[in-house]
């Protein structure tokens, strides 16, 4: 046999191994990781419905607690405003709402008013009557222990599963005694579903837990379930995979399963790949093979190579400012330099584009996405060096009437003004952002120099100074609120701002019971 077969046959079996050993290997990693990515992808849009119920709910029960705290409620369930329900009550209050119940009851516990809405017909409609079982004196939506207890959660009616939210009625300012309980009801019935499922993007079902046959099945899956919060996670075939959890009513039971049904992207992704890594290893390996045998042409070969792993060494580390060295005047330097002013022209595109998706583009400033990205790293450093932090979060009062009296582009205009507002008060290490449509935050260093009263007063400095210089019909106004990160306690930058925001809407509801516009 010469030693050209001989090193064909060699290489042949040698290459032809090597990819066996290989497609076996990346087989189980790619389809194990994929199956992984999969699961994480399904729980993460389990959560995110879930999200958008929680977030549903506390708006009904914010709805709610305005409306228990508020002298013209207490007069009403006392019997000293016989008009209010003609003057609150009527059926515009249940759609802007989007309320399917009204109850009243007193401290007894005997409904005083009670009104039900059909929201998809806007007719008013009798009170269920099963609502009567949720209403007797151990209820939780009646137990109230405080001026501020309060319960919300879902309840299971024979119509449809509704989200309720129960406050004891007390003076607007949340004082004493309690005169009765008020409860608001939504169903969470199928143009609900829908409503989220528009604002998630996903598709989701819910199933009642009532029947016995699904309630038996959901029995003996419960152990099955994991992680908080608990969900199912079962492929149902090549193309499908389904994610499964369950709410609770305001007694602490099952009575609701969410199911989400997602085509199965990552896994079929991963055989994809899969198949293309086998392909390019025959690919390869053929290659390899032709190159082994013209041991001559290694010249050539060597230089290819040198391409090759140069390429690949770029692609792995994701740094798109390395280059590929170039030596020589041949076609295959004139490749390199091509590969070299492709890299080059990427790697502005990327500048570019990770630019642009961190900044306003009508202030400058960073957007939320930047804001979110650049804060997590701060806190970071934060908890890191011991360093406590202030976060600021401001929001332009009278927007929208700006916007509905004197146009769009003034109301861009106070965007803008206000944005520089904030620049002219913050350094230019502080993080500064246009995290909404009227929304700014501020995340600065806590020195002994920097506390929450200087920055206000600066930011009120700068806001009296812009609106002095400005010629215009109207002033700008900030409501602000201040959260303060520990790095003793450290907290997501999430729970500084939702904190923020309470007291920032705290100071715009003052504003608003003191006649300041």
């Amino acid at each position: 046999m010469s030693l050209h077969k001989k090193t064909l046959a060699i290489t042949v079996l040698t290459i032809g191994s090597l990819m066996l050993v290989l497609f076996l290997i990346a087989r189980f990693i790619l389809l194990n990781s994929a199956a992984v990515l999969e699961e994480q992808e399904v729980r993460k849009n389990v959560e995110r419905v879930l999200y958008a119920f929680r977030e549903d709910l506390a708006t009904l029960n914010n709805t709610a607690d305005d409306w228990a705290a508020w002298d013209d409620t207490y007069s009403f369930v006392n019997g000293e405003y016989d008009d209010y329900v003609k003057v609150n009550l009527v059926d515009s209050t249940f759609v802007s709402q989007r309320l399917n119940l009204v109850l009243f009851l007193n401290v007894r516990g005997r409904m005083v008013f009670g009104k039900a809405f059909n929201l998809p017909q806007e007719e008013a409609m009798p009170v269920p009557e099963d609502i009567q079982q949720h209403l007797v004196p151990d209820s939780p939506v009646l137990r109230h222990t405080d001026l501020n207890s309060n319960v919300s959660g879902i309840i299971l009616l024979k119509d449809a599963p509704m989200l309720v939210s129960s406050w004891p009625i007390r003076t607007s300012g949340k004082k004493g005694p309690i005169r009765g309980t008020l409860i608001f009801g939504r169903y969470f019935d199928s143009p609900e579903v829908k409503r989220l499922a528009a604002i998630t993007n996903l598709s989701f079902t819910l199933s009642r837990l009532d029947d016995q046959r699904l309630l038996s099945a959901f029995m003996r899956e419960q152990a099955s379930f994991s992680g908080n919060p608990p969900v199912l996670i079962r492929p149902v075939s090549a193309e499908k995979i389904t994610g499964h959890t369950f709410l609770n009513n305001i007694y602490g039971k099952p009575v609701v399963l969410l199911n989400i049904k997602m085509p199965r992207t990552i896994y079929q992704q991963g055989r994809k790949s899969l198949f293309y890594f086998l392909l390019s290893l025959a690919v390869t390996g053929l290659v390899f093979i032709v190159l082994t045998v013209f041991l001559f042409e290694k010249q050539v070969l060597s230089r290819l190579l040198s391409v090759h792993k140069s390429i690949r060494a770029i692609r792995k580390s994701g740094d798109l400012s390395l280059r590929v060295p170039v030596q020589g005047s041949d076609e295959l330097s004139s490749l390199k330099k091509e590969i070299n002013k492709m890299l080059e022209t990427q790697e502005q595109t990327q500048k570019v584009l990770k630019a642009s998706s961190l900044s306003d583009e009508l202030t400058g400033l960073y957007n939320r996405r930047g804001f979110f990205s650049f804060a997590e790293q701060q806190l970071k450093v934060a908890e890191r060096m011991k360093r406590g932090m202030l976060l600021l979060y401001g929001d332009v009062d009278n927007l929208k009437i700006i916007n509905d009296t004197l146009g769009h582009l003034e109301g861009d205009r106070t965007l803008r003004d206000t944005a520089k507002i904030f620049k002219e008060t913050f350094r230019e290490s502080d993080i500064v952002a246009r995290i909404g449509g009227d929304e700014f935050a501020v995340l600065t260093e806590m020195k002994e120099e920097v506390n929450a009263e200087v920055l206000t007063s600066r930011l009120g400095k700068s806001l009296n100074s812009r609106n002095t210089q400005e010629g215009r019909l109207y002033k700008i106004a900030l409501s602000i609120g201040i959260s303060y990160y520990d790095p003793q306690n450290p907290c997501v930058i999430e729970q500084l701002l939702a904190e923020a925001d309470r007291n920032m809407y705290e100071q715009k509801r003052e504003k608003q019971e003191n006649g300041i516009t």
